[in-house]
C-alpha cells in the first residue's frame, strides 16, 4: 500500500512547484511559525527548567526531542501534507476522484494538500540540530538526524491510521485531527524523564512512542539496539495503520458502488 518511490518523488516535486507559486504565503507562513516554535521553546524552558537545577540532566534530551519532532514534523507537512488531512478526504468526498487513477492513492493522498507553515518547523528543526550538536557534542546531533527518520515513520503511521477513521465512524476527520494533536502534544513533553516509569508506560501505550520517546531513547543510548526497537516500533506501527487504511478503503469502495448502483 505504500506509493511507489517514483510516485513519491513526483509528489515530493509537485508540493515544491505548489510552494514555490507563491512564495510570499510560503516566506510569510513559515516565519509565522518558526516565531510560533521560538516562543513555545522559550515557554516550556521557562516551565520546566528554569530554576529548576534538577531539571538540568535532560536538558540534551529535552531540545533533542523537540527538535528531531519539528523536524520530521514538518519534513512531512511540508512535503505530504495529504497524508495529515486524510481524514478531511475521506469525510469531503475528495478521496473518491482519486480511486478514478490508475496510481497508488496514498501518493495521490499526499500531494492533496500542502503546508507552508511547516517551513518554519524545518527551519527550527534543522538550526535547531546544529545548535545541539555545538552544545552538547556532535555524536547526539547526528543520532537526532537518524532519529528524525524513525519519528517520521512514527508521525506517517499516526496520520494514515488516524485518517483512516473517518472511513468508519461520522465525523471522523474531527477525530482525526484530535488524535494528532493529542499525540503530537504527548510526543513533545519529556514525560519519562518527569514523571518516571508511570509517564514512560503512558507514553509507550500510544503511537507518540515511535514519534519521540523511542527514537530518544537511541538518541540517548546511542546502541543498534535501542535503534532497532524504535525502528521495529514505527514499522510496526505503520503497518498497522495501513491495514486500517486498505480495510477502511475497501469498505468505502464498495458504498461508493452501492450508491452508483442504487442510482
Amino acid at each position: 500500500m505504500l506509493p511507489a518511490p517514483r510516485i513519491l518523488f513526483t509528489a515530493l516535486r509537485y508540493q515544491m512547484d505548489a510552494h514555490r507559486a507563491n512564495p510570499a504565503n510560503l516566506w510569510a507562513g513559515g516565519l509565522g511559525m518558526f516565531i510560533n516554535n521560538a516562543i513555545f521553546l522559550a515557554g516550556m524552558w521557562g516551565l520546566i527548567f528554569a530554576g529548576k537545577p534538577q531539571n538540568n540532566s535532560i536538558l540534551a534530551y529535552y531540545f533533542s526531542l523537540s527538535f528531531v519532532v519539528m523536524l520530521s514534523w514538518g519534513g512531512l507537512n511540508f512535503f505530504l501534507c495529504g497524508y495529515r488531512r486524510l481524514g478531511d478526504l475521506i469525510t469531503n468526498g475528495e478521496l473518491e476522484p482519486l480511486l478514478a487513477t490508475p496510481r497508488p492513492v496514498l501518493g495521490l493522498v499526499a500531494i492533496a494538500y500542502s503546508s507552508p507553515f511547516a517551513l518554519g518547523d524545518l527551519i527550527m528543526g534543522a538550526l535547531g540540530l546544529i545548535w545541539v550538536g555545538f552544545q552538547f557534542g556532535w555524536g547526539i546531533s547526528a543520532r537526532s538526524v537518524l532519529a528524525t527518520g524513525l519519528s517520521g515513520l512514527g508521525f506517517a503511521a499516526l496520520f494514515i491510521g488516524a485518517g483512516s477513521l473517518a472511513f468508519f465512524i461520522p465525523r471522523g476527520a474531527n477525530v482525526s485531527q484530535f488524535l494528532i494533536e493529542s499525540m503530537l502534544s504527548l510526543t513533545v513533553q519529556p514525560s519519562g524523564k518527569i514523571f518516571g516509569d508511570r509517564g514512560r508506560m503512558l507514553v509507550l501505550l500510544t503511537p507518540a512512542a515511535a514519534a519521540g520517546m523511542l527514537p530518544l531513547d537511541f538518541v540517548e543510548k546511542g546502541t543498534w539496539g535501542s535503534f532497532a526497537v524504535a525502528l521495529g516500533s514505527a514499522l510496526l506501527f505503520l503497518s498497522l495503520a495501513l491495514v486500517l487504511f486498505r480495510v477502511g478503503l475497501r469498505r468505502y469502495q464498495a458504498v461508493s458502488l452501492i450508491q452508483a448502483r442504487s442510482h
